[in-house]
């Protein structure tokens, strides 16, 4: 951890705050050709106005600090998600007052490998196969994500980390935290400002981001290539697409199952899913149920059919009503918690090409 001592009059732009920048950068380059982090945030139940917010890094929590309900933070964190998906600027900042505590979490694209990238902004009426040839990624888009806090007057956290890990870790886990049904009740009579709703989605529909989405999933990482969107509906449920064994493959936000590979439910006006003019849907499924659970899965097998089931679920997900969101299965963030080492599933939102208004045969949404 660096210290870097400032004055208590002197504001988060102060020669303190650039002094302690200056000292991040002199030490970012001792590192070398450093491998990637991985980031990781986890938020507690809301209490009396107040939600913290933890920062784990390669499982090791390194900072926790408060959010408050009266300067909401929420809104201004997906802006800030959404100035990196966009990346019109070198860097980006998001200023959270606690009242009165200021903390800043700062993000810039930085490459520490010794291989070149260019980029090469062409005008966009090019085919296909010209796209391509621009468009070949050497090493996925990297950056440095550190935290300045006035209150503990450190930089308790610096990392070099991969930009679509560092946004699926915050944004899916916003979307999941606001969402989990132990949760929701808390958030609603814990947090003021969404006590006055009714349908108590506040909270999601506030991170919700199209624009993020695209940008954790799109094989295609440059400005001139990132789509417009349509209006958004707001989400006031979700589905999750999850293979269990014993014909369940599709859970409420609720908890419990709501339908198999055939067909399932959301309470969306009372919407049922017919899935059998997809029969490819059984039989993903039960590739996965015909199996017996203690007879190990070989990875790229496994990973194989991941990916066809993150086929399949993007086009579910056009079957909906686009006030339901659906998620697929999951990454695995492990780290340590008083003393244990634990983890948390976050599922892969998957995205609702209905919200894109450009030519989709541009664009391919990858899980791995």
């Amino acid at each position: 951890m660096m210290d870097f001592k400032h004055s208590h009059i002197e504001s988060i732009w102060s020669p303190g705050w650039f002094k302690a920048k200056a000292q991040i950068y002199s030490n970012v380059a001792e590192w070398g050709d450093k491998e990637f982090d991985e980031v990781f945030f986890n938020f507690s139940n809301p209490k009396a106005g107040w939600i913290e917010m933890s920062i784990y890094i390669d499982g090791e929590r390194l900072h926790t600090f408060p959010l408050s309900a009266a300067l909401d933070p929420f809104n201004e964190m997906r802006i800030w998600m959404e100035d990196i998906a966009n990346d019109f600027k070198l860097s980006a900042d998001l200023n959270i007052d606690a009242e009165g505590r200021n903390i800043v979490l700062h993000y810039e694209r930085v490459s520490l490998s010794e291989v070149i990238v260019r980029r090469k902004y062409v005008h966009e009426d090019r085919d296909k196969d010209q796209w391509a040839s621009y468009n070949a990624v050497t090493e996925p888009e990297s950056g440095l994500f550190y935290i300045y806090d006035t209150d503990t007057e450190t930089v308790p956290v610096l990392c070099y980390c991969q930009t679509k890990q560092l946004l699926h870790a915050l944004y899916v886990g916003l979307l999941n935290y606001a969402s989990r049904s132990e949760s929701k009740s808390q958030i609603k009579h814990g947090w003021y400002y969404l006590d006055h709703t009714d349908d108590n989605w506040t909270l999601y529909n506030t991170i919700k981001s199209p624009l993020v989405e695209w940008c954790i999933y799109s094989d295609h990482g440059y400005r001139h290539l990132r789509p417009s969107f349509n209006p958004q509906t707001k989400i006031k449920e979700t589905v999750h697409m999850w293979a269990d064994w014993g014909d369940g493959l599709f859970w409420h936000q609720r908890g419990g199952c709501c339908g198999n590979a055939d067909k399932f439910y959301v309470d969306t006006d009372e919407t049922e899913i017919d899935l059998s003019s997809m029969p490819e849907v059984r039989q993903w499924y039960d590739e996965f149920n015909n199996r017996f659970p203690e007879v190990p899965w070989p990875t790229e097998d496994y990973r194989t059919w991941l990916n066809r089931g993150w086929e399949l679920a993007k086009k579910i997900r056009l079957l909906l009503p686009e006030s339901v969101d659906m998620f697929y299965e999951w990454k695995r963030y492990r780290y340590i918690y008083d003393g244990n080492e634990t983890g948390r599933d976050l599922p892969h939102i998957v995205p609702d090409l209905r919200t894109v208004e450009s030519d989709l045969s541009r664009f391919n949404l990858i899980l791995f």
